[in-house]
């Protein structure tokens, strides 16, 4: 990752945004592991919440453009997901699989107060369902992070 980022460092610095915007997209995609043309569900094949054969049904054209997605893949019913997955109980799993991926809802209001102030109103709303099923590994590990981190200050 740190190549990729010097080399998105160098691009900016030299003018180039379409090198910048490339080299910063593989390094993104190499920090969190998943290529921008997975689906975002990939995330959970690793934690046995979805299989990679239904997330390889929904990256395959041509469902790949509603289903790479998060927002649209939300959009969709179990009954139109079923006919790209295969079965009812599989839509079903991947549409709550979907709804518990982390997001948030922003809602900016701008209204000016003088001529160069404005005053700025912004509420940040989550936009999921908690699942301890599917997230609770994840606070589970920084529970444990900050605690190791905490014994070993504790120690010295």
């Amino acid at each position: 990752p740190r190549l990729l980022r010097a080399i998105f460092e160098i691009a900016l610095s030299n003018g180039w945004p379409q090198c910048a915007s490339i080299a910063l997209e593989l390094s993104r995609a190499v920090e969190n592991c998943i290529w921008p043309f997975h689906s975002p569900l990939r995330q959970l094949v690793s934690r046995h919440f979805l299989r990679s054969e239904t997330c390889a049904l929904l990256e395959q054209p041509p469902h790949d453009a509603r289903c790479l997605e998060l927002d649209s893949l939300l959009q969709e019913t179990p009954a139109t997901l079923s006919e790209v997955v295969g079965s009812e109980r599989l839509a079903k799993d991947v549409l709550r699989a979907a709804k518990s991926i982390p997001r948030l809802d922003l809602r900016m209001k701008v209204s000016p107060l003088t001529r160069s102030v404005l005053r700025l109103q912004i509420s940040v709303l989550p936009s999921f369902t908690w699942s301890d099923r599917m997230l609770s590994t994840i606070s589970t590990n920084r529970n444990e992070t900050g605690s190791s981190s905490q014994q070993s200050a504790n120690a010295t």
